[in-house]
């Protein structure tokens, strides 16, 4: 047996119980160092492409041998899976220099989605729903099921300014204190729940795969002209941050009656340019004599 064949066989013997590493796809660590033989061939080795992970159907994208700060402190393993790995247990080995050690990975669910674009202004106009299109890709390694109906709250954003600087410079109400006015007056600044409805894209969406939503953003009465509220939509780990502005109110005209004549319209009673009123007899035209030629 030879000298490399022996140290593998001491290395593997030493290292019986399986080495543990745990974690999301794409940073799983050892939950233990590494046994003595193995750390030994790890200083060895000196290099990063000496070690790999050899686990049937799982493909490690890195695999970092991460020294320890304490001088003659063993090394610490981390692995990097693809990110849509699907959560489990997978056994397998990691081959350091001329040593193997039994390894395990465990793979946790990791939910994670990606919006385009990451963020949205709308204007919210009275009682008329807002529609948005948001490109959805599920970059984790669980299904993400994107709910046909949800809400979120929207705040002023300078509700929290403006109910502190009531509540110090104001005199409370009788049978009340500051910490009411403050309380109240953020009340005031609560713009509602926000019902969100998923018109088209609504179901489960699968880990590496993507989708484009079409949404309907209805409003809350709550919501007080010319002001700017924020919140954000939620899901699987994802914040939609959406900015809702309210116009200010508009003047009310009123159309004019059909008994009120307009500037460019006579009234029915005022004869137009050119014809007498009945009143007023016609000025008799006179003839005019033609000129004489000179």
């Amino acid at each position: 047996m030879s000298a490399a064949a022996a140290r593998r066989s001491d290395a593997t013997a030493d290292s019986e119980t399986p080495l543990v590493l745990r974690g999301r796809p794409t940073r799983v660590t050892a939950s233990a160092s590494l046994p003595s033989a193995v750390s030994a061939a790890a200083r060895d080795a000196g290099s990063r492409d000496r070690v790999e992970i050899l686990i049937e159907g799982v493909v490690a994208e890195r695999v970092q041998l991460r020294r320890a700060r304490d001088v003659g402190a063993p090394p610490r393993l981390r692995v990097r899976l693809g990110s849509s790995t699907p959560p489990g247990r997978y056994e397998g080995s990691a081959v350091v220099g001329d040593s193997t050690v039994p390894v395990v990975i465990d793979v946790q669910a990791a939910p994670r989605l990606r919006s385009s674009p990451t963020r949205f202004d709308v204007t919210a106009e009275p009682d008329a729903p807002a529609s948005i299109e948001v490109a959805l890709t599920n970059t984790g390694n669980v299904p993400i099921e994107i709910p046909a109906r949800s809400s979120f709250c929207l705040f002023d954003g300078g509700g929290v300014d403006h109910a502190v600087w009531t509540a110090l410079t104001s005199d409370p109400p009788a049978g009340k204190g500051r910490l009411d006015v403050l309380l109240d007056d953020l009340a005031v600044s609560h713009g509602g729940l926000v019902d969100v409805r998923v018109r088209e894209g609504a179901g489960e969406l699968p880990p590496g795969q993507g989708r484009t939503c079409r949404i309907e953003l209805g409003w809350s009465d709550r919501l007080r002209p010319g002001r700017t509220y924020a919140g954000s939509w939620e899901l699987a780990g994802l914040r939609l941050p959406i900015r809702v502005a309210t116009p200010r109110d508009r003047p009310r005209t009123d159309k004019p009656s059909s008994d009120t004549p307009s500037p460019d319209q006579p009234s029915p009673n005022q004869p137009s340019p050119g014809k007498p009123s009945p009143d007023k007899p016609a000025r008799p035209r006179t003839a005019t004599s033609a000129r004489r030629p000179r």
